[in-house]
């Protein structure tokens, strides 16, 4: 959990260790928010950057040994520390710039940036990447999970999940569940 300094733009932080004997492909749903990314992979240079709001499925491979360790922003987060259009960083990975922050890009508040989900709003994006973490925990009754998220139905709820990430709520579910190929 962020320090309670940091709780009003830092929503959390995160970490993913790996050791491959094959390469792997790992699909990743976008979350609405800006993350600062630090890599380390296996025969590469270590390196940061910022990963802005991605407007649509995409994929990461990965191989050999390697980690990856984040700051997921609220939505809106990171505005202050930017202190330009967030829209410039919409489906973009910048380098990490070296040095000091630019003067003047100090906290203003946790949402001061409007609208950081392009192309859709930001409760459709909490309620799918809900639907998506559920999704990973197992078999569920897929009419409840839509009714408890808020969709008009099941079939709304399969219909945007679909959308975003290529397969069913279902078939996504299965697809975590299943041993790797190889």
């Amino acid at each position: 959990m962020p320090a309670p300094a940091l709780r009003p733009w830092v929503e959390h932080y995160w970490l993913i260790d790996w050791a491959l004997t094959d390469p792997f492909d790992q699909r990743i749903v976008p979350h609405p928010a800006v993350n600062v990314v630090f890599q380390a992979q296996a025969g590469e240079a270590e390196h940061g950057e910022i990963a802005g709001v991605d407007t649509g499925l995409f994929t990461v491979s990965l191989h050999g040994t390697g980690r990856v360790t984040g700051v997921q922003f609220r939505p809106g987060g990171f505005r202050p520390f930017w202190g330009r259009p967030m829209a410039e960083l919409t489906g973009r990975r910048l380098p990490l710039p070296a040095g000091p922050p630019p003067s003047g890009a100090a906290p203003a508040g946790p949402f001061a940036a409007g609208r950081v989900c392009p192309g859709t709003d930001e409760q459709r994006c909490y309620r799918l990447q809900e639907a998506i973490e559920q999704a990973a925990a197992g078999p569920l009754d897929w009419s409840r999970v839509a009714a408890d998220l808020g969709y008009a139905d099941q079939a709304h709820l399969v219909r945007e999940f679909t959308a975003v990430t290529g397969v069913s709520p279902a078939a996504y579910a299965r697809s975590l569940a299943a041993p790797p190929e190889g």
